[in-house]
């Protein structure tokens, strides 16, 4: 094989091996950027939840309600892991609710409420059948009775988290 002039070996070096460099870089880049969207779409900042203590109204299907309540709506399936992970707070917090309302409210139960209006599925769904049944009858009086056992509190929440689990995007 012949010896390669200096202008031949420049030439190769950059319309050959070398100028591929730069593009095999491009398509790394465009495929990272790609995938950093993906992932932030489908999981939210834990902080989106962080001012549901500070919600003032959870209106009636259909009508408006406070900021921050049209926050998390807006975040949609983005709250849903931070809302199931606010499940077993109780910390005390006035009733949101227009009617009825319940004096021993606490942060667990906004996020049951705001997981049931995103879902739209009823929180009831996610009670064992004797708490379900006592829903029927009581109405929200029997969620409020059944969750005032912390570890029934824990139950709550790992059902959800198994439906998100399985019904996640």
């Amino acid at each position: 094989m012949a010896a390669m002039s200096q202008s031949e070996r420049w030439y190769r070096l950059h319309n050959g091996t070398a100028m591929r460099f730069p593009s095999c870089l491009s398509v790394l880049v465009s495929f990272l950027a790609v995938f950093a969207v993906a992932v932030t779409a489908h999981s939210a900042d834990p902080s989106i939840c962080d001012e549901i203590i500070e919600i003032q109204s959870i209106p009636m299907k259909g009508e408006g309600g406070d900021d921050v309540f049209l926050k998390l709506m807006e975040a949609g399936e983005l709250a849903i892991p931070c809302l199931i992970d606010r499940i077993t707070d109780t910390t005390p917090v006035p009733d949101p609710r227009m009617a009825p309302t319940f004096h021993g409210t606490v942060v667990g139960d906004i996020a049951v409420f705001m997981l049931a209006r995103i879902t739209e599925r009823s929180f009831a769904d996610f009670l064992p059948k004797e708490a379900a049944d006592a829903y029927q009858v009581e109405g929200i009086y029997g969620y409020f009775r059944y969750v005032s056992d912390p570890t029934h509190r824990q139950a709550v929440q790992e059902q959800w988290r198994g439906w998100w689990k399985e019904n996640g995007k």
